[in-house]
């Protein structure tokens, strides 16, 4: 069983593991807001869960006497047992498992995975598990705190006062100027937003500025777009059976693309996606909720306002 806490990252997850382990012979299945495979639990090799689904089919094999089926339990995204609307949620399903393994004697193993957490340690030590961690990183990181017009460090420390080179109405914060230094220098972004509308907003935001500095030439430079490539992306898009978001299709031909879960998956269309994987068109781009992606990481990323194994 894989748990992830969003359904988007629960669709993709379960879209990727099907590419690499269906040719093998393994049945992978999404358990996920009312999806269920045929055949239920029993009907698949891999269950790739949302919180609550996984939750639900655990108290399912307990009612059946079926646990001893469990073998695994990978929880991505631990820190969110301390999310104060869904963390109960993975609490109880943990606590469940702890319960199963040491007074039923069940031999469950439980693998726990955050790049965030804070307090790895102390989960790992009420999970009686081992604590691994590590720091390395493909891209250095560097943290910036921006509050108002001013940079600080992680350490509270100012570092400079920040001029926007753009300055747009409805966006008091400018994102936009942050995005443009990157973007304009052929670099990817990666902005994460706390809503799906807000996710939306902002791209047409980021959108429009790009297109006004491409048709009004001036002392900003435009950001550079392969004009071919995503006017073949939309084409492609269009014909996916899902069909092309009408947001999408005003913001991909400027190089701004978001994802977030009221969008259908777009993992069978990898293909139809490779400029943006290989950087051909170096979109910035947006996700609400938190999911992962693949592709090379971005140059820069932003927010708006280890691993325990047992």
């Amino acid at each position: 069983m894989v748990v992830v806490p969003y359904v988007a990252l629960a669709r993709e997850k379960r879209d990727a593991l099907q590419e690499v382990w269906c040719p093998c012979g393994l049945r992978v299945g999404g358990f996920m807001s009312g999806e269920c495979p045929t055949g239920g639990f029993a009907g698949v090799d891999v269950a790739v869960c949302t919180l609550e689904a996984a939750n639900g089919l655990i108290n399912r094999l307990v009612e059946e006497d079926a646990v001893a089926s469990l073998g695994i339990v990978v929880v991505d995204e631990l820190h969110v047992v301390g999310d104060a609307s869904r963390g109960y949620i993975l609490e109880l399903m943990l606590t469940k498992l702890l319960f199963l393994t040491h007074e039923k004697s069940l031999s469950i193993q439980l693998v726990a995975m955050s790049a965030t957490l804070s307090a790895g340690s102390v989960l790992a030590r009420w999970l009686g598990a081992a604590w691994f961690s590590g720091s390395y990183r493909p891209v250095p990181l560097r943290e910036i705190v921006k509050a108002g017009s001013s940079l600080y460090g992680t350490d509270g420390v100012f570092l400079e006062t920040y001029t926007p080179r753009l300055t747009l109405k409805g966006d008091p914060d400018h994102v936009v100027s942050l995005v443009h230094e990157v973007a304009h220098l052929g670099h990817s972004v990666l902005i994460f937003c706390p809503t799906r509308a807000w996710c939306e907003r902002l791209a047409l935001l980021i959108a429009s500025a790009f297109r006004d500095l491409l048709n009004s030439p001036g002392p900003v430079p435009p950001v550079p777009v392969d004009e071919v490539s995503l006017s073949h992306l939309v084409r492609c898009l269009r014909r996916c059976p899902s069909g092309l978001d009408s947001t999408l299709s005003r913001t991909i031909p400027l190089g701004v693309a978001f994802h977030h879960a009221g969008l259908p998956s777009l993992h069978s269309a990898r293909s139809r996606l490779h400029p943006f994987a290989v950087g051909r068109s170096q979109p910035p781009g947006e996700a609400s909720d938190r999911e992962g992606g693949g592709g090379p990481p971005p140059r820069d990323a932003s927010q708006e306002q280890g691993s325990t194994a047992r």
